[in-house]
């Protein structure tokens, strides 16, 4: 599914095999596809003994910033816990890191009882998904009982921290740098982010002790036999820090029969706290997934955007509206709305450009090119963004607004708008149309072809009484 997968040809394996367990031979040999990350293969030897064997990449190319050296911190994590709590952890039989057989590190190790519980959870009654939760809570809690010195991720053994907000913070550098990096939309700047996370610093001093986190606990890859939990596996993200890091917590996959099991009854004020912030982190890490596995589709990050942004809402004490707005143009006119057909319309009487807000797990791009075509009946083929404007109102929700212009396109105008009157208006007559205040300030720049504008405006009802510009 993604280039990480290190697939070998079953020569390949058959010597690896060899190597790990001398005088045996492999004979049979097939591939585990449910992993998104790393390959790995059902074993049976000639001793009729049935062997998981896990490979690494061949290089860090699809690889992220928080994930570092997974196979050390993979194995560390099962040997230092097997036999310590009360579910299986696979033993691991052999790990070769030379490179000798293969181009990636290679493990391994004892197969699990029972199926994964990711495909069969339908078949289980009600009663009996909430008995297994309460087990997943319950041996969470037993991973957390297990203690460490520092905090930091555990293959990652040059950067370890003295408190959790360094964690934390570090964690999140690393994915806002791969966000930016493929320019993965993420609804506000890096830096804004970080400075909502510093004035939050002191919720985490709370947690004055590491423990031991899976950090990637979904149902693929947890263990089940019968109604019994029966083994974790995939702890190449493990980590020492605060339990609630774990994915069981997460907005999507939280429930109170796992809290229960966990020893939870109610989340503290400063436990949600820090768990929209560790949504935040995870999240952020699978927008950004994507770009780096090469997946197929953007599916994963139109699931996950819209969580990333309740927890981000969650965190700011606001609902926020995200939109765009085009100004499109042609023969030196901007193509102009007239805001005079929908009822309680903040827009009415003015003209503005053509937008309007996004859609759960749209990226602005995606919002300006389906806006456009919904009302005007123009495919847009060449458009520009421009930057971002932020408003800010007493009277109405906090807005984000992505500004666009476009300059290539196909199809006819369909002048007839379902929100008003669009019209074709000369650049030089813009500023003598009926415009907010605000929009002849961002309008300017447009003119002026400014590429990275940055603006806050504040009102209060219609007047406009701030302007900040970056």
């Amino acid at each position: 599914m993604g280039i990480t997968k290190n697939k070998q040809s079953e020569e390949t394996i058959r010597r690896m095999a060899e190597r790990a367990y001398p005088g045996l031979t492999m004979m049979e040999c097939k591939e585990l596809t449910e992993g998104l990350c790393n390959v790995a293969y059902a074993i049976t030897l000639s001793d009729g003994e049935k062997k998981i064997l896990k490979i690494g990449a061949g290089d860090k190319s699809g690889y992220m910033s928080n994930e570092i050296n997974m196979m050390d911190a993979e194995t560390c994590a099962m040997k230092m816990l097997k036999g310590k709590i009360a579910t299986g952890v696979p033993a691991v039989d052999y790990y070769d890191i030379t490179r000798e057989v293969c181009s990636g590190s290679y493990f391994f190790m004892e197969m699990l009882e029972g199926d994964n519980y990711f495909f069969n959870q339908k078949e289980y009654t009600e009663a009996q998904r909430r008995d297994i939760n309460m087990q997943i809570g319950q041996l969470v809690k037993q991973i957390a009982d297990t203690k460490g010195e520092k905090f930091g991720l555990l293959g990652d053994t040059e950067h370890r921290f003295d408190g959790q907000y360094d964690l934390l913070r570090y964690m999140l550098c690393n994915a806002i740098s791969d966000a930016e990096r493929k320019n993965v939309f993420f609804f506000l700047k890096g830096e804004k982010l970080l400075e909502m996370l510093e004035k939050d610093k002191e919720i985490f001093s709370v947690v004055e002790v590491p423990s031991m986190v899976h950090y990637d606990l979904w149902e693929g890859n947890i263990f089940v036999k019968g109604s019994n939990v029966v083994g974790f596996i995939d702890w190449e993200r493990a980590l020492w820090g605060d339990p609630l890091m774990e994915d069981r917590f997460r907005r999507h996959t939280r429930n109170e029969d796992f809290l229960s099991g966990f020893g939870i009854e109610e989340l503290s004020e400063n436990q949600l706290r820090r768990i929209y912030w560790y949504d935040i982190l995870l999240y952020l890490i699978m927008m950004a997934e994507g770009e780096y596995r090469m997946y197929e589709d953007d599916g994963q990050y139109r699931w996950v955007a819209p969580l990333f942004r309740e927890s981000l809402e969650a965190l700011m004490g606001d609902k926020v509206k995200y939109c765009t707005l085009c100004y499109i143009e042609k023969d030196e006119n901007y193509l102009m709305l007239y805001r005079n057909k929908k009822e309680n319309d903040p827009n009415e009487g003015k003209w503005i450009g053509v937008g309007g807000k996004l859609e759960d797990g749209e990226t602005p791009d995606r919002c300006v090119v389906r806006e456009v075509q919904e009302e005007t009946c123009l495919v847009l083929t060449d458009y520009t963004y421009h930057g971002v404007v932020h408003f800010q109102s007493d009277k109405w929700c906090d807005e984000e607004m992505y500004l666009y212009t476009a300059t290539g396109f196909t199809g006819e105008v369909d002048f007839d708008c379902s929100e008003g009157m669009l019209k074709w208006i000369p650049k030089k007559d813009i500023m003598e149309l009926s415009l907010w205040e605000g929009d002849r300030i961002f309008l300017q720049y447009l003119l002026e072809g400014k590429k990275d504008i940055d603006l806050t405006l504040v009102y209060q009802g219609a007047e406009l009484v701030e302007v900040r510009s970056k």
